[in-house]
């Protein structure tokens, strides 16, 4: 009878190990989740290279534009970081695992983040792009991602002058370098 239910357990436990979804974040994708969908984009410009952003951003574009729709050709806008390099750095070490960390520290791996700010500089859309052959972040939970994400929102904040209230949706590149975190 131990047999049995041993035999058993050991097979409900392999069903369940072999049963969880396993990512892979290719160009062209929409990587579901429980609690969201990302859009999985190969970024032309730098081979390998993967855009993912979620599926509600509605500003998914490099371009800047003013409130009256023009491109802005030189989007250099004067502004403050209220944030640092440590406040990413907790949030990392909240989000991933220790063995995951310690893959991305090995690897000396940067994920690259595009995030587009209201006028006042709150973030209200993140934009995640990291190498297409990195072996946690190319194959991680859409969820994780978007505890990531959640969670940088609250901290990215930029002062802006009040002198770029004509620019709509201001975006601002930061970044996690794994290889940098204590």
């Amino acid at each position: 009878m131990k047999k049995i239910i041993f035999l058993s357990l050991m097979i409900l436990i392999s069903f369940k190990v072999f049963s969880q979804s396993h990512y892979k974040y290719n160009g062209g994708d929409t990587i579901v989740g429980k609690n969201v969908k990302y859009v999985c984009k190969a970024e032309g410009r730098i081979p390998n290279l993967v855009e993912v952003y979620n599926i509600t951003n509605k500003d998914t574009t490099f371009n800047i534009y003013t409130t009256d729709g023009e491109l802005i050709y030189d989007p250099s806008i004067a502004a403050k970081k209220n944030y640092s390099d440590v406040d990413i750095h907790n949030i990392a070490k909240q989000v991933f695992s220790q063995t995951e960390l310690l893959i991305l520290k090995g690897n000396n791996v940067v994920l690259s983040i595009r995030f587009t700010t209201d006028n006042k500089g709150i973030a209200d859309e993140i934009t995640f792009f990291f190498m297409k052959n990195d072996p946690i972040l190319s194959t991680l939970n859409p969820d994780k991602f978007y505890e990531l994400e959640k969670r940088l929102k609250v901290v990215f904040c930029v002062s802006i002058s009040e002198y770029y209230n004509y620019i709509r949706n201001p975006k601002w590149n930061d970044g996690i370098s794994f290889g940098n975190i204590e």
